[in-house]
């Protein structure tokens, strides 16, 4: 990459005498909406073993919660498990799913939810990606699409 004649000319602050610059304040933050939980499921992780099969499996569960925002009326609900899979003696057999739900409602008036599910596993030489998103409105899947991609491993 050529430069030619730039040049980066940054401030500087005299030597000897020049006053300190002002400390930073505190950070500035928003007020936090009121928030009624409506159920709450705490963080909690899972380790599952076929014997038989020689499988397995850890699942991850970030805390589920459905709260309320007081004020507006608006519901949020969060659900976010991520499960980790291999068999015995296949490092290839290795694969990873994660699972993310979120949805607001207010009432019965509107309901929306956005589901996505991603996927990876690998062979030799490549990580296999699969991601799919579906958004609905109430129960009707308005917008749903995946997208799967290759990721040379390249000695990984």
């Amino acid at each position: 990459m050529l430069t030619g004649d730039c040049a980066l000319d940054l401030p500087v602050r005299p030597a000897g005498g020049a006053p300190e610059p002002a400390p930073f304040g505190p950070p500035e933050l928003a007020l936090r909406p009121a928030v009624e939980i409506l159920q709450f499921e705490p963080a909690d992780q899972t380790v599952a073993r076929s014997i038989a099969a020689g499988r397995f499996e850890f699942t991850h569960r970030y805390a589920t919660q459905r709260s309320r925002l007081t004020e507006s009326g608006i519901e949020v609900h969060t659900c976010e498990p991520d499960t980790f899979t291999i068999c015995e003696d296949e490092p290839l057999s290795a694969a990873v799913r994660c699972e993310r739900r979120y949805g607001l409602a207010r009432g019965d008036d509107w309901r929306a939810r956005l589901e996505s599910v991603s996927e990876m596993r690998a062979d030799a030489a490549t990580f296999r990606v699969s991601t799919s998103l579906r958004a609905f409105d109430n129960e009707e899947c308005l917008f749903s699409r995946t997208w799967t991609f290759d990721i040379p491993r390249d000695g990984v």
